[in-house]
């Protein structure tokens, strides 16, 4: 089990108005990076073997469910 998300998150400023938050980030421990690298690299084989029209709609479908929950996701 990794730590991602189990501290506050960083303020992300504006840089043209530094008092302005525009966003939140969270920090990641490097044992959490290191799991999803190797789930990336586990996972890399199978994409680069997906058609191009797969990989659209797939993309496609991440985009719609990202639109759906924009407000959440923008919080």
């Amino acid at each position: 089990a990794g730590t991602m998300g189990r501290d506050q998150p960083r303020h992300v400023h504006s840089p043209a108005r530094a008092a302005d938050i525009v966003g939140r980030v969270y920090e990641a421990a490097r044992q959490d990076m290191d799991a999803a690298v190797k789930r990336a690299r586990a996972a890399f084989p199978a994409w680069a073997q997906t058609s191009v029209e797969r990989r659209a709609a797939l993309l496609e479908r991440v985009a719609d469910a990202l639109e759906d929950r924009r407000a959440e996701c923008m919080a």
